[in-house]
């Protein structure tokens, strides 16, 4: 489980200079919940992510599971984003001049808790449904495709938690529906998930959405949207 309780992110290039881009969020999100973040630019939405996602510094507290993110080390903060957690961004933050394999294997670099890698990472490739490019370089890739080399990424570490920041922002209507559609069957097999969108269709599609506005939480619906239609 995500708990956070009185969050704040304040950032400052001088004393006078602040900005307050979180103010005291409070915000539990259960285990296996599929959860939209919605708002418009500059509400605070991807600073949000960022902070659940281990990334970014913060004020305020946050339990994952029973770890208390704010007292970890940046050693023990690394390894827990190695192991618990996987990002998936909208630009895809994918290494063009390797293949769609090689790509997914560098986080496995990094875990040693996984030994067979290269099954793991097939495992992953296969899930997304591209198997057939595990040997093209991701160059020559479209952005769907792109954004499933990413999610492959993502999986291979086996997460317990897939945090999403506009992943299908870049992408047309119909690509981004196949994407949206491979998260939420992820989701389906335990995964909690959590999506920064500016798409109100495809918030609807999960069973939780919360919507910031200038750094507050100004709405929190639960359990309505439980079987999107795709």
């Amino acid at each position: 489980m995500i708990k956070v309780k009185q969050l704040n992110k304040i950032y400052s290039k001088n004393k006078k200079n602040k900005f307050h881009a979180l103010k005291n969020i409070d915000l539990e999100i259960k285990d296996g919940e599929l959860t939209a973040i919605i708002g418009e630019s500059g509400a605070g939405k991807s600073t949000l992510l960022h902070i659940l996602s281990c990334v970014e510094s913060f004020d305020g507290e946050y339990i994952l599971d029973d770890t208390n993110v704010s007292k970890l080390s940046d050693k023990k903060l690394s390894a827990l984003r190695g192991s618990e957690i996987s990002i998936v961004l909208q630009n895809f933050a994918l290494i063009n001049d390797f293949t769609a394999f090689e790509n997914v294997m560098v986080p496995l670099f990094f875990n040693n808790k996984i030994k067979d890698k290269k099954k793991a990472v097939l495992r992953a490739i296969e899930s997304t449904g591209i198997s057939a490019l595990s040997n093209k370089k991701v160059s020559q890739l479209s952005g769907g495709q792109k954004q499933r080399v990413a999610i492959a990424r993502a999986l291979v570490t086996n997460p317990k938690y897939i945090f999403a920041d506009e992943p299908t922002g870049s992408l047309d209507s119909k690509t981004s529906e196949s994407i949206f559609e491979l998260l939420f069957n992820l989701n389906s097999l335990g995964i909690t998930i959590v999506i920064v969108t500016h798409s109100e269709k495809i918030a609807q599609k999960c069973n939780r959405i919360i919507e910031i506005n200038d750094g507050s939480i100004i709405r929190d619906t639960s359990g309505k949207n439980a079987a999107p239609n795709f």
